[in-house]
């Protein structure tokens, strides 16, 4: 089995993430990298003593199509328009909030999602 060298890494999550590793040789003579984050699925995986999760990106995505939206008829729609624009073009990007039951959700970051519990 070949594997992709640009899209495969290499992460630590333990009580050693820290430590300096040595890059990983394939086969095919291509390197692995050590990275502090990965994205597997949507969901951006990040290197510490316990295995955590990043939503950022995902609240980054939220905010712009917010914001694009907002600018652009903010003004001069309904409020019932500008809700179902919200609906079906901001959400999408917090859809990665179904899978949160994999991830341990810290407290900070279920306080800081732009959608109520």
């Amino acid at each position: 089995m070949q594997i992709n060298t640009k899209k495969s890494v290499c992460i630590r999550i333990g009580a050693r993430y820290n430590t300096e590793c040595a890059r990983l040789s394939l086969a095919e003579g291509g390197l692995l990298q050590w990275v502090s984050q990965c994205r597997y699925l949507g969901v951006y995986v990040l290197s510490g003593r316990a295995f955590r999760c990043s939503y950022n990106h995902n609240k980054c995505q939220y905010f712009k199509a917010f914001n694009a939206i907002f600018c652009k008829v903010g003004r001069y729609a309904s409020e019932e328009v500008v809700l179902n624009l919200l609906r079906i073009k901001c959400l999408p990007a917090l859809y990665i909030l179904y899978r949160v039951e994999a991830c341990p959700l810290l407290v900070r970051d279920r306080k800081s999602f732009p959608i109520a519990d």
